[in-house]
């Protein structure tokens, strides 16, 4: 197993890759499984739903955005539905990152992405304070994004972050809005 600067956060678990275009969705899987990741493959978003329903231990989905006659915002919905807790990255040719924030996809790749890109990409997380651990539901703002000022409830250590609607929603009571000074 891939441990080096290049090795996904997720190296250990299961992921699935959809994208309309065999070549390329091979090609991404690939990649993650040369990680050490079990990967699953779709082509459509019904295929990755069945997948998806029947692979259990799938905490990653890399999708591409705009597979034709799909419907990218029902995908999302459906998936979060059945896992909450999945982590959802788009990935397109072009900058959708606007259409798939209204989605409900805030993690993008341009294509052609590379693994480190992706490992990059995985590890905005700020799994928990810096001060005093406890897990919060926070990443680090994208580039171009402001992002907002939170506190931990626990101990006060103060971020410059965004909601990471990713994580698990029993931590949303870790942070908290800073009093106004």
């Amino acid at each position: 197993m891939d441990t080096g600067p290049n090795a996904p956060v997720l190296a250990t678990g299961e992921a699935l890759v959809v994208d309309d275009e065999a070549v390329v969705c091979r090609a991404y899987a690939r990649q993650l499984e040369q990680a050490g990741l079990v990967c699953h493959s779709a082509h459509s978003y019904a295929e990755a739903l069945s997948v998806f329903e029947r692979e259990q231990r799938i905490e990653l989905v890399v999708t591409d955005h705009g597979i034709k006659g799909e419907d990218t915002e029902a995908f999302v919905s459906e998936l979060r539905a059945r896992r909450p807790g999945v982590i959802i990255v788009g990935s397109s040719g072009r900058d959708c990152r606007a259409e798939l924030v209204r989605v409900g996809i805030d993690r993008f790749l341009q294509k052609p992405w590379q693994l480190n890109e992706l490992n990059e990409l995985l590890s905005t997380r700020i799994a928990q304070c810096t001060s005093c651990n406890t897990p919060l539901p926070l990443r680090r703002p994208f580039a171009g994004e402001a992002g907002e000022s939170w506190v931990c409830a626990f101990c006060g250590a103060r971020y410059r972050a965004a909601i990471d609607r990713d994580a698990a929603p029993e931590f949303t009571r870790n942070v908290r809005r800073p009093e106004p000074r």
